[in-house]
């Protein structure tokens, strides 16, 4: 299973405060309001218009977009390219953050073209999924994420969580539902957001790629017994004495780790 990675996010007055376009009367705003004050705006608007931003869902067979309350109930407000760059600085540093602790992350990319603003009434939840990865893969080795930053402190419930692969086993994640905390795993692997059984769950989600570190190449010297290289070996005899050959002096081949 690939890594996950949680944290907390220090800044994000500024980001905030570029979303307040959409929050009706955000003009009469002053430049000096709190975040508290600038979220409680948000949540009325998102409540108050609850209906018109219900999520989706997307239909694996049909790739069409439809509202299904018995597998997802919430609200999900797109925001496009526009308002994405005005504020990715403070995202960026987040992935930056990630970077500095994981060795073995080489890049991070932000998946440009959009983000998500996701808002859960009591009882609201979205039962296990896997995400629809993003066509436009940036390259060999590129990974699908996924990025969910808390806005509040959900009373009880609101965890994701998310089903490791290799020992099918259910692990919980609050972070998306704490304040000015992130989650940050891979789209791909079986997960949920669980029933809000207290409060409310306001959140951001991203996309974005990750480039792992390749293994090095090293040289190491291997058995000629098992039935697979024996297999390999009787093929290469066949199509070409002379690797073959050159094998047997050397008596070792070359493999990745």
């Amino acid at each position: 299973m690939k890594p996950i990675f949680t944290g907390k996010i220090d800044n994000i007055e500024h980001f905030l405060k570029t979303q307040l376009s959409f929050v009706e009367n955000s003009s009469s705003l002053k430049d000096n309001i709190t975040n508290d004050i600038i979220i409680e705006s948000i949540i009325n608007y998102m409540e108050n218009n609850f209906e018109y931003y219900k999520a989706t869902v997307t239909d694996k067979t049909t790739k069409e977009e439809k509202l299904m309350i018995d597998r997802r109930t919430s609200a999900k407000k797109t925001f496009e390219n526009l308002h994405f760059y005005n504020t990715n600085n403070e995202i960026t540093s987040i992935f930056e953050s990630i970077k500095e602790t994981q060795s073995n992350i080489e890049e991070i990319i932000i998946e440009p073209t959009h983000f998500d603003l996701i808002y859960y009434r009591k009882g609201g939840e979205f039962k296990f999924h896997s995400d629809t990865i993003s066509p436009e893969n940036p390259g060999i080795n590129y990974h699908f994420y996924t990025l969910l930053i808390g806005l509040v402190d959900t009373d009880k419930g609101g965890e994701t969580l998310i089903v490791n692969s290799n020992t099918n086993k259910i692990l919980s994640y609050p972070e998306s539902a704490q304040k000015y905390k992130y989650v940050f795993f891979p789209s791909d692997e079986k997960h949920a957001g669980s029933k809000i059984e207290e409060g409310i769950k306001l959140c951001f989600k991203f996309d974005a790629w990750i480039k792992f570190k390749t293994h090095e190449i090293e040289d190491k010297p291997i058995s000629f017994e098992t039935a697979a290289l024996q297999d390999l070996i009787k093929n290469i005899i066949s199509s070409n004495k002379y690797i073959y050959n050159n094998i047997l002096k050397t008596n070792r081949i070359y493999m990745a780790n």
